[in-house]
């Protein structure tokens, strides 16, 4: 008496192990995309050169980016926190780049540009993302 009928095992068995196979491949694509360029690779350029070569002094100064954005977050925080009638009006307050950028659709263009590419099409993506024909991949395989 069998409680799983023997060809539900073996699909079973079938996708497990292509599910750890894919998971591994793409494991060891991240890892040596890692290696190349690091996870600061994913991060804007503008945060990338802050962290990576700008002393804390400055990052903390008045005009830096990053006081700028606690000020924004602040901003933001402020609007929230008003009822729903009067946002329109508190909105208004905001500085106009800040206000279109609230108001616009999707985060999208909020994300680092690396994590942007995988919400849109991948075969329009880059080159990482996509998947090519074996000959495009092995050229010796194309008979060239």
């Amino acid at each position: 008496a069998t409680l799983v009928p023997r060809a539900v095992l073996g699909v079973s068995a079938l996708l497990s192990v292509s599910l750890s196979l894919s998971g591994a491949c793409w494991s060891a694509a991240l890892w040596l995309q890692l290696q190349e360029c690091g996870l600061a690779a994913a991060l804007p350029p503008s945060l990338r050169a802050a962290l990576l070569h700008t002393p804390l002094l400055e990052l903390l100064g008045r005009d830096a980016p990053l006081a700028q954005a606690v000020a924004r977050a602040l901003q933001l925080t402020g609007v929230l926190l008003v009822p729903e009638a009067d946002r329109g009006a508190a909105l208004q307050r905001l500085p106009p780049r800040f206000r279109a950028r609230l108001l616009q659709r999707g985060l999208h263009a909020e994300l680092p540009e690396r994590l942007s590419e995988l919400l849109r099409p991948w075969e329009s993506g880059p080159g990482y993302l996509r998947v090519s024909p074996l000959e495009e991949a092995i050229p010796t395989l194309g008979g060239g």
